[in-house]
């Protein structure tokens, strides 16, 4: 995507999409491949008014390292900082933004974490493990994320704006 359409697509998720407010943060969960669109939509933020953009990254080649490596005894921990994180941002009325899709366009469709486990599954290995503990209450993104067991959302209609080009702003 050129820097262009870009900076297009990142003002029409701020401005319109997130409706991002002077002083607000904004939380931007982003994947390895996709950089660009990330520090995009952090400029657009800042040019909004954002008080502060939190920036997360999700790695599914880390994910799979650890199911690959770690001791058995610690893939059921899941940090406990992670739900409060997002408590956390919703007391402060964050406006959150994830981004999905191939993590690494070009690179080929297959997750690497759905795609290892499934095959060590074929093996007798780990791959019976859940990528969080059974009964707790799931804070983020896991294999769902990826591949073709992942729930598609219903695609919403485009606001007429935003087939001319032209992105409405709420501000004050």
């Amino acid at each position: 995507m050129d820097e262009t359409t870009t900076a297009r697509l990142a003002e029409l998720a701020i401005g319109f999409g997130a409706n991002v407010q002077p002083g607000q943060n904004v939380a931007i969960n982003g994947e390895p491949g996709k950089e660009h669109l990330v520090r995009a939509l952090a400029e657009s933020a800042y040019k909004h008014g954002a008080r502060f953009v939190d920036v997360g990254w999700f790695d599914l080649w880390v994910k799979r390292a650890r199911i690959q490596h770690a001791a058995e005894d610690t893939l059921d921990f899941v940090p406990p900082w992670y739900g409060e994180r997002v408590l956390a941002l919703g007391d402060h009325r964050a406006a959150r933004i994830a981004l999905s899709g191939p993590s690494a366009p070009g690179r080929g469709a297959a997750c690497p974490v759905e795609a290892d486990v499934a095959q060590d599954r074929l093996d007798g290995g780990r791959g019976d493990r859940p990528v969080a503990p059974r009964g707790r209450r799931r804070v983020g993104s896991g294999l769902g994320a990826c591949g073709p067991r992942a729930k598609r959302r219903p695609r919403r209609e485009r606001h007429p704006l935003a087939e001319r080009g032209d992105f409405p702003h709420a501000r004050a």
